[in-house]
This record gives C-alpha cells, sequence and structure tokens, in this order.
C-alpha cells in the first residue's frame, strides 16, 4: 500500500469490498472509524457482499450495495441488525 489509515489522501468514492476477512475486519475497531469518517465525506458510498456488514459496524446508513447469494444473506443480517440498532429506513 501507498498510504497508512492515518495519511491516506481524501477520496470521493469508498467501495468496501466483502468475502475472506470480513470478520477479522469486523474485530478492528481503527477500520471501522476509518471507513465511518472516511464515508462521511465521500460522494458514493458502496459495499460488494458481505462488505454490507462492514458498512452496518461503522454505523452507515446509507450505501450502494452489489451482491451475489452470499451478499443477499450478509444483506438480511444487516437489515435485522439495523432493525436492532433502531435504524431509520
Amino acid at each position: 500500500p501507498d498510504h497508512d489509515l492515518a495519511g491516506a489522501p481524501d477520496i470521493d468514492i469508498i467501495l468496501v469490498p466483502g468475502g475472506r476477512g470480513t470478520e477479522e475486519v469486523l474485530a478492528k475497531p481503527a477500520i471501522l472509524d476509518w471507513i465511518a469518517t472516511t464515508a462521511a465525506q465521500c460522494r458514493w458510498v458502496t459495499s460488494v457482499c458481505t462488505g454490507a456488514e462492514l458498512l452496518a459496524d461503522a454505523d452507515i446508513r446509507e450505501f450502494y450495495l452489489g451482491v451475489g447469494e452470499t451478499g443477499r444473506r450478509s444483506f438480511r443480517d444487516v437489515k435485522t441488525y439495523r432493525r436492532r440498532k433502531r435504524w431509520s429506513a
């Protein structure tokens, strides 16, 4: 990588990938904090598959989601998570 989280430049689009490693990232508050801070400044916030779980844990409430079957199951988990946190739809 060219930058660490602290030195990353401003960006317009954030795409949070899913797949293997998602659960590992969920246990890293520094990455979730970076996602939350960065997404607040982006024009586009997107995820693929289980990356939606990372956005939900970072308390991102609106984003574009690209999914396959695994992502659909993950998105159902995110919707359940949203209900638990009492997010508005």
